[in-house]
C-alpha cells in the first residue's frame, strides 16, 4: 500500500524539527561547557592571584619587621662606645626584634636566607668580639670610680681629723696620745687619699686613649655591618617584585659611606688633638 503524500510531508517535517532540536540542544550543551570552562579559569585565575597577594602580604611584613631588628642590631652596636650604658641594655631592643629575623627562614628563597644568614652571623660576632673589649674597659672604669670615691671618704676623713684637731687646740687639752692618734689617723688618710687619687689619675689617664680607639672600632663594625645588607635588601626586593637601580644604590651607599668614615676620621682627630690639650703628657 502506497503511503500518502501528506504522511510522508510530514515525517520529514518531524524528522527536521528533530534534527533541529537536536541541534540546538548540542549547541546550548558546548556553549555552557565552554562558558563553565571560562568561568572556572578565571576563578582559578582569580584564586592564584589572591594567593599570591596574601603571600606577598605576608613576606613584605615579615621583611618589614627583620629590617626593624636589623636596625636595632645596629643601633645597639653603635652604644657600645657608651661605657656609661648598662650591658644589658645595650641590646634590649635587638633581642627583642631578634625573632623577626628567624621568620625570614621560613618564607625567604635560597640567595635571600644566605644574604640574611650572613649579615646575622658577621652581627652576632662583632658583639661579641666588642663585648669583650667592653667589658675589660668598663672594668678599668669601675676601678676609677671606686678609687674616686675612696680618695673622697678620705679627704672625708682627714677633715673630720682636722676638725677635731682645731677643738683640741681650742679647748686647751694637753694629752699627747689622743693628739699622736689624731695627727696619726690625719697623717694616714691623707696619705691614703693621694695614693688613690694618684692611682684612679694613672688609670684615667690610659683609659681615655682606649676609649677612643674603641670608639673607633665600633664605628668600622658599625660601616662593615652597613655594607652586608645591601646584598639583603636586593634579594628582599627581588622577591616582593619591587625593581631597584642596584648600580646606582651601590654607588649612593658607597658614596655615603666614604663620607660618613671620613667624617668619623676628622672628628677623632679634633678629639684626639682637644683631649691632649687637656691632658698633655
Amino acid at each position: 500500500m502506497e503511503t500518502p503524500p501528506y504522511l510522508t510531508a510530514l515525517l520529514g517535517a518531524i524528522i527536521a524539527g528533530l534534527f533541529a532540536l537536536s541541534v540546538s540542544i548540542l549547541t546550548l550543551v558546548f556553549t555552557n561547557r565552554g562558558h563553565n570552562q571560562r568561568l572556572q579559569t578565571q576563578l582559578d585565575h582569580d584564586r592564584n592571584l589572591k594567593n599570591r597577594e596574601r603571600e606577598m602580604a605576608l613576606r613584605k611584613d615579615i621583611y618589614l619587621a627583620a629590617t626593624e631588628a636589623a636596625a636595632a642590631g645596629l643601633q645597639a652596636i653603635g652604644r657600645f662606645s657608651n661605657l656609661d650604658i648598662p650591658h644589658d641594655k645595650l641590646t634590649e631592643k635587638f633581642l627583642e626584634k631578634v625573632p623577626s629575623i628567624t621568620k625570614v627562614y621560613i618564607i625567604a628563597n635560597e640567595e635571600t636566607v644566605k644574604a640574611v644568614l650572613n649579615f646575622s652571623i658577621e652581627l652576632n660576632a662583632a658583639l661579641l668580639r666588642l663585648s669583650m673589649k667592653r667589658f675589660q674597659l668598663v672594668a678599668q672604669k669601675q676601678r676609677i670610680e671606686f678609687l674616686r670615691a675612696q680618695a673622697v671618704m678620705c679627704q672625708n676623713e682627714t677633715a673630720r681629723t682636722f676638725e677635731l684637731q682645731k677643738q683640741y687646740n681650742l679647748e686647751g687639752l694637753v694629752d699627747p696620745r689622743k693628739w699622736d692618734v689624731l695627727q696619726r689617723n690625719f697623717e694616714s688618710e691623707r696619705a691614703r687619699g693621694e695614693r688613690v687619687g694618684q692611682e684612679a689619675d694613672i688609670l684615667n689617664a690610659s683609659l681615655i686613649p682606649q676609649q677612643l680607639q674603641f670608639t673607633e672600632e665600633v664605628s668600622n663594625e658599625t660601616i662593615t655591618l652597613g655594607h652586608l645588607l645591601t646584598p639583603p635588601l636586593f634579594s628582599i626586593r627581588k622577591e616582593l617584585d619591587l625593581p631597584i637601580d642596584e648600580t646606582e644604590f651601590r654607588k649612593i651607599f658607597e658614596e655615603a659611606n666614604t663620607k660618613v668614615a671620613e667624617d668619623l676620621k676628622k672628628f677623632m682627630r679634633e678629639l684626639r688633638s682637644l683631649i691632649d690639650g687637656q691632658h698633655p703628657s
